[in-house]
């Protein structure tokens, strides 16, 4: 199958960041761009060789790493460095940490998360999080209690 166009695209701003980066290998918008280009791309593992190779770029963006090392599989150790994740960021972080608990079984912290996203001041009336949510109540074994909750957080009654 041949390569879609934004892929291409990608990989044509990959080649000229590196270009770019020949030159200066510190320059901080150059390996930001790279950064993000990497995590567009799937490109998880390399992302976090970029950011591990600097503790600053690892500091700078605590969130993009975190979400690489849960695409690594690396669970625990995302769920840990969400904690450094600034709170102009708090609806990323709540999304990747019901990822993040939902991955490690942890159903009711998991529930709690997603009805925190459902209720806060930032609340999006996102289709993904009610789903989540939902996702999250049956691996608990609690799906009697999914029209309750829904009702509670102002999605109406499964009988709507």
């Amino acid at each position: 199958m041949p390569p879609t166009r934004a892929c291409s695209h990608a990989h044509a701003l990959l080649a000229a960041n590196t270009a770019v980066l020949r030159i200066d290998s510190d320059d901080p918008d150059a390996l930001a761009a790279k950064l993000f280009l990497l995590i567009d791309t799937g490109r998880t593992k390399d992302a976090l060789d970029l950011m591990t190779s600097s503790v600053g770029r690892r500091t700078r963006f605590p969130f993009e790493y975190a979400y690489c090392l849960y695409k690594e599989g690396r669970i625990e150790d995302a769920l840990e460095q969400l904690d450094n994740v600034p709170a102009q960021r708090a609806l990323d972080r709540k999304r990747l940490e019901g990822q993040l608990y939902y991955r490690l079984e942890r159903y009711d912290a998991c529930i709690a998360t997603y009805r925190e996203i459902l209720a806060a001041p930032y609340h999006e009336d996102s289709v993904e999080a009610k789903a989540n949510l939902v996702a999250a109540y049956v691996a608990a074994g609690k799906s009697e209690e999914i029209s309750a909750a829904l009702a509670e957080i102002g999605c109406g009654s499964s009988q709507d």
